[in-house]
């Protein structure tokens, strides 16, 4: 809530399935347009037919992550706990990634010496200095 009422574009970008990603993203007032993840494709009747194989996000994170990134504000803030994360800031597509590590701490995301935050206190004082940057 902090960071809407402050203006700031809140996405969640994940390579997790899109149906899940959306409850959450409603619980946190993120608008559907700026959820993304797995697509999956239904039979008529209701049921799991398979991924979506046109989904960049089936693919990878940073592949799904390309063909939104030139609709974010700036300055880009990548928080995650993966390597797939980190990727993302990476190959460019953001200009600061935060190593979220208060529930999975996964050392070669922190050998690649990038800021962590260890709690969603530290997250939150991080994220404002990189959008006051």
């Amino acid at each position: 809530d902090d960071l809407h009422q402050k203006g700031v574009e809140v996405w969640i970008i994940s390579g997790g399935l899109f149906e899940i990603l959306l409850e959450v993203g409603i619980k946190l007032h993120i608008p559907a347009q700026r959820i993304q993840g797995v697509r999956l494709l239904w039979n008529q009747d209701g049921s799991f037919q398979s991924l979506n194989p046109k989904d960049p996000f089936s693919i990878s994170k940073y592949d799904g992550a390309k063909t939104c990134a030139s609709l974010w504000s700036g300055p880009k803030v990548m928080v995650g706990d993966g390597m797939t994360d980190y990727e993302v800031y990476a190959q460019g597509l953001t200009d600061y990634f935060i190593a979220y590590t208060e529930h999975v701490s996964r050392p070669a995301v922190l050998k690649k010496g990038c800021p962590e935050a260890q709690d969603i206190q530290t997250l939150s004082s991080m994220i404002k200095d990189f959008i006051k940057k």
